[in-house]
């Protein structure tokens, strides 16, 4: 086979497509972009066969189709047109041009093989004679007249009834998929509608069994409400009929004085379009009284023409009488605190003449009498000095006590290394005589009253130079954020007696201990009495509960302060900062036992926790928190 093809399309690749399935079967083919160009070709290689795309630029398919067949050489040549239209009117309009056959796009390979071949075959017929007719046709309301002959027009109507032939099946495929879709479209509808009616009685439900009461009410119609669960009859007494019946009644049974102020809040989310989030009162219908928390939101419908208001009623009088109840016993607290602290100071410094008083006539009488007074007598009068030192450092502590919460609290940027710095100096005999050494890491700079968190540092110093061991004391000082990485770990644990105590670089919990605090022992109270010790601590009850772990407030600084003294006994840890506590008598350790619950107060007016970690003659390591 040795026949010529020339294609004429202005895609290259459809046209590669069609060179390369014609090539195949072993027509030479040419290629040309255009009309102009295809037909430059025609005239200088006559073509065995033209095939031609309609729609191309500079000259289109029916232009290049008419300028062959008005050429005598070239008339002869067959001419197929590629067309995506299907209508009469594109048929015939290709039959007045003088086209042979068309094929219509999208084609299948097969079909562009099967019908040129069916054209060579053809086209032996045609040449032993022609008879030319004309016909007249009336397509779309135009009347045309076409000029071809008997296998032209044959060949021209068998490609039609066979492109209309693959459209048939094409159609029925198609009826045939969309029968089948339609019925898993039934199915999948039946499905769906099962599952929504499934979700609907679960969701009515849960909506009828939540101890809550769901409504819906149209926003254009406030008085409407389209629906009500249950629950408000057991909240008001009042059944649903009755609300459905009687539009005005809510806005009856909302308290009077709570009224005006709902109706505002209700009035401003709709115009708004924000949610609504409010407590108030409603009257049952035995009077009782009803506080309510209303959550509610703005819905909008799928059509978009109405709006609904839909929310919840907590019934919350439960937690208001709570609350109350709260409100007057902290509001008692907090004046019986007062009280109590303006008496305690008011005493201590009332208290401060007499005892001054008492120790002068005592020192007198033993300086005048001494030589008279026998060896007894004298040591009675250095008990009652000794007495009235005591307690003139009872007082002094209690009046130091009683100022720290009195005198109000000034904030200020405050650095800790200058406080540290000072503690340091003024500490500096303690330190020297016992040969300790103080080192502390860096040290932030944050809100607080200076004055007090030094009174802070310098208790928890001096208490790591007063409970030291056999060795030197060492004690060291460090700080860090609380969100700083790390800091929300599980870290820390209250000691027990097998667990091991923490180093410096040990972590600190995420955590606030319920109880807070340090101790510091070197004797075992049970087991022996002691008359001194018994009026300032009650004794611990054996065992060693594990405390509870809160979380402590995040953010803030977090300090500690780690020294190598002979440590707390985890089982006294709770009595720690309460005033006066003491663990060893006065010939041990001196003191009154108030330090900590000084500095207990002060951590506390800043906001933030004070707590220990330590074992018996292993150290301690106590922490304190100051918020940001």
């Amino acid at each position: 086979m040795n026949c010529s093809i020339l294609v004429v399309e202005d895609s290259p690749t459809q046209a590669k497509r069609m060179c390369f399935l014609l090539e195949k079967e072993g027509y030479r083919v040419q290629w040309a972009p255009n009309g102009r160009r295809g037909l430059d070709c025609v005239r200088s290689d006559r073509p065995d066969l033209i095939i031609s795309d309609v729609v191309m630029p500079e000259m289109d398919g029916y232009a290049l189709c008419e300028a062959v067949k008005s050429d005598e050489k070239t008339r002869r040549i067959p001419f197929v047109l590629l067309t995506s239209q299907k209508t009469a009117l594109d048929i015939i309009t290709g039959l007045a041009r003088g086209a042979d056959n068309f094929i219509t796009k999208p084609f299948e390979d097969s079909i562009l093989v099967e019908r040129v071949a069916r054209i060579f075959r053809n086209l032996e017929h045609r040449k032993n004679g022609h008879m030319e007719m004309e016909v007249t046709l009336h397509v779309g309301g135009r009347q045309l007249t076409v000029n071809a002959d008997k296998q032209q027009i044959i060949e021209l109507l068998f490609s039609t009834f066979e492109e209309l032939s693959v459209a048939n099946q094409q159609l029925a495929d198609s009826r045939q998929q969309l029968s089948e879709y339609a019925e898993t479209l039934s199915l999948k509808v039946e499905e769906r509608t099962r599952q929504l009616r499934e979700a609907e009685a679960k969701y009515r439900n849960l909506v009828e069994r939540v101890p809550a009461v769901i409504y819906t009410a149209d926003i254009a119609s406030p008085r409407s409400m389209l629906y009500l669960s249950p629950q408000m009859e057991r909240l008001l007494g009042f059944s649903l009929e009755e609300w459905k019946s009687d539009p005005e009644s809510w806005r009856r049974q909302v308290h009077p004085e709570d009224r005006d102020q709902v109706l505002a809040e209700i009035s401003d989310s709709i115009e708004s379009a924000r949610p609504l989030s409010m407590e108030y009162r409603l009257l049952a219908r035995d009077r009782r009284v009803v506080w309510v928390q209303d959550e509610a939101a703005i819905i909008q419908e799928n059509d978009g023409e109405r709006r609904l208001l839909q929310g919840v009623l907590l019934d919350i009088t439960d937690r208001k009488r709570v609350e109350e109840a709260l409100a007057r016993h902290a509001e008692a607290l907090e004046r019986a605190n007062t009280e109590l602290e303006h008496f305690a100071y008011v005493a201590s410094h009332d208290l401060q003449e007499p005892l001054r008083m008492v120790s002068a006539y005592v020192k007198l009488l033993e300086k005048r009498y001494r030589e008279r007074l026998d060896e007894e007598a004298r040591g009675f009068i250095g008990y009652a000095v000794e007495g009235a030192k005591r307690m003139h450092d009872l007082i002094n502590d209690l009046l130091a006590y009683s100022r720290v919460g009195s005198h109000g609290t000034t904030l200020a940027q405050t650095s800790c290394e200058a406080i540290v710095d000072e503690v340091q100096a003024e500490l500096k005999t303690g330190i020297e005589s016992s040969a300790a050494t103080l080192t502390r890491s860096a040290l932030p700079t944050l809100t607080a009253d200076g004055v007090k968190l030094k009174q802070v540092f310098s208790h928890l110093v001096d208490n790591a130079l007063k409970f030291r061991g056999q060795e030197a004391p060492r004690i060291h000082i460090s700080a860090r954020r609380m969100d700083a990485p790390g800091a929300s770990s599980s870290e820390l644990q209250v000691s027990s007696p097998e667990s091991q105590r923490p180093t410096l670089n040990s972590q600190v919990p995420n955590h606030e201990p319920t109880v807070t605090g340090y101790l510091r022992t070197g004797t075992q109270i049970s087991g022996t009495r002691n008359p001194e010790l018994e009026t300032q601590f009650v004794k611990p009850e054996t065992g060693n509960p594990q405390p509870e772990i809160r979380n402590p407030k995040s953010g803030g600084w977090l300090f500690s302060i780690q020294d190598n003294g002979i440590g707390i006994d985890p089982r006294y840890t709770e009595r720690i900062f309460m005033i006066f506590q003491r663990l060893h008598a006065r010939q041990e350790y001196p003191g009154t036992g108030i330090g900590l619950a000084i500095c207990k107060k002060i951590v506390e007016l800043h906001g933030g926790r004070i707590w220990v970690e330590s074992q018996a003659d292993r150290g301690a390591t106590f922490y304190f928190t100051v918020p940001a």
